[in-house]
């Protein structure tokens, strides 16, 4: 009894997480175009951005024996003036 609800505890937290994504994914196809095209294109956008509002990341990865590859640390600074 005890493994058949857990079971379909995960079975509904999987339906909710790939609505979620399939929700989310649409909504960025959608909106990004849009967003672009309020601004004038993707080169405007870039353009228009000045250095003091950048963020520098950096992403530590580490490259595993079966190719695949995860972030280690993570650091970010947000420049301020």
């Amino acid at each position: 009894m005890i493994a058949y609800t857990a079971m379909g505890g995960l079975w509904a937290v999987m339906v909710t997480d790939i609505l979620q994504f399939v929700i989310l994914t649409a909504a960025v196809f959608i909106l990004l175009p849009l967003s672009l095209a309020k601004v004038g294109g993707f080169e405007k956008f870039t353009q228009s951005g000045s250095s003091s509002h950048l963020v520098k990341v950096r992403v530590w990865v580490v490259i595993l024996k079966n190719g695949l590859s995860l972030p280690f640390a993570f650091q970010a600074r947000l420049r301020t003036t």
